[in-house]
């Protein structure tokens, strides 16, 4: 028979037991249900509306607003162009801007895809939509209501069946047109991705490498030829030839027949850029008289670049 002393203990003893096993299981059970931790790199996938490395692999883009309905791919070389409803080569910087541009937009909330929210949010019609595609599979982004008071905008994402409250672009990307696109450069090459470089004024031809430096006859070129030289590579054209009557062609392959300057890369004959005399007519094409020349460029496109904006080509032939 236990002596209330003994029982006293006993009882300690199985109460500090019993303490013991509830604290035991209850540390056991949070840690099986608690939420797992996230870490600063798994958190931003759910903060911002792309994942940091998601334009990496997109080849193919359509971009649909009120304005336009194009259609852009990446080539055999990499470079975007457009592919409809118009073929014309476009600034990579352009892509880039854009992918940038969207990399930087974050989740302040999601809402429900539904007729209700996407009405509301003006994601139904005259919307601006975005499609990327990688590899044949899509992701769609239309850009709905805009909000000025707190800075923020309306994304819906079909694929993903959400609409997104985010922060507004940095850019306009809702209003993207052709002249945000197109890649105007006559050379769409700088400097130092090129071996060799021949410029031809009539008759007068001169040849220069470049090696970090512009260089002719394996000296250093002065200051005034090197400026000539850089100047050649901000050419752009004024306005690009992509459309045109059969008519035209014959008259546009009469103004290239002869042309008084032509610039070849790379020691290639395939690679030659070609500047008419000045150009009063083409059958179809409205042009001012005496003020523009007509250029065939490396990739073979056709464009009109003011008379002015060449003169300096000229210098070739007395610095």
């Amino acid at each position: 028979m236990l002596k209330t002393g003994d029982r006293k203990i006993t009882y300690s003893r199985w109460l500090t037991l019993t303490i013991f096993l509830i604290v035991v299981i209850a540390g056991t059970i949070s840690e099986l249900f608690q939420a797992p931790t996230i870490t600063s790199h798994d958190l931003d996938r759910y903060i911002y509306l792309f994942d940091q490395h998601y334009f990496d692999g997109v080849d193919k883009l359509v971009i649909k607003n009120s304005l336009v309905n194009f259609t852009l791919e990446t080539n055999q070389q990499g470079k975007w162009a457009m592919t409809d409803p118009r073929h014309l080569p476009v600034a990579d910087e352009a892509i880039l801007a854009l992918f940038s541009t969207l990399k930087e937009v974050k989740i302040k909330r999601t809402l429900p895809y539904d007729s209700i929210n996407l009405t509301s949010y003006n994601l139904t019609t005259n919307t601006s939509e975005i499609t990327f595609s990688t590899k044949g599979e899509s992701t769609s982004v239309k850009i709905g209501l805009i909000n000025p008071i707190d800075d923020s905008c309306y994304i819906a994402v079909e694929e993903r069946d959400a609409i997104y409250q985010t922060n507004n672009f940095s850019s306009k990307i809702d209003s993207i047109d052709l002249t945000t696109l197109v890649d105007a450069r006559v050379f769409d090459v700088s400097p130092k991705e090129l071996t060799g470089l021949a410029v031809r004024v009539n008759r007068y031809t001169r040849r220069f490498t470049f090696d970090g430096e512009w260089k002719e006859n394996n000296q250093k070129v002065r200051d005034a030829t090197s400026n000539l030289l850089d100047e050649l590579f901000l050419l752009q054209c004024q306005t690009i030839l992509d459309v045109f009557e059969p008519s035209a062609k014959t008259v546009i392959d009469e103004y290239l027949q002869n042309p008084p300057i032509v610039i070849t890369i790379d020691g290639d004959s395939e690679k030659q850029l070609f500047l008419s005399n000045v150009v009063n007519q083409i059958p179809g094409i409205k042009i001012e008289k005496n003020q523009n020349i007509l250029a065939k460029l490396v990739s073979g496109q056709l464009c009109l670049i003011n008379r002015k904006r060449i003169q300096f080509i000229d210098n070739f032939r007395n610095i």
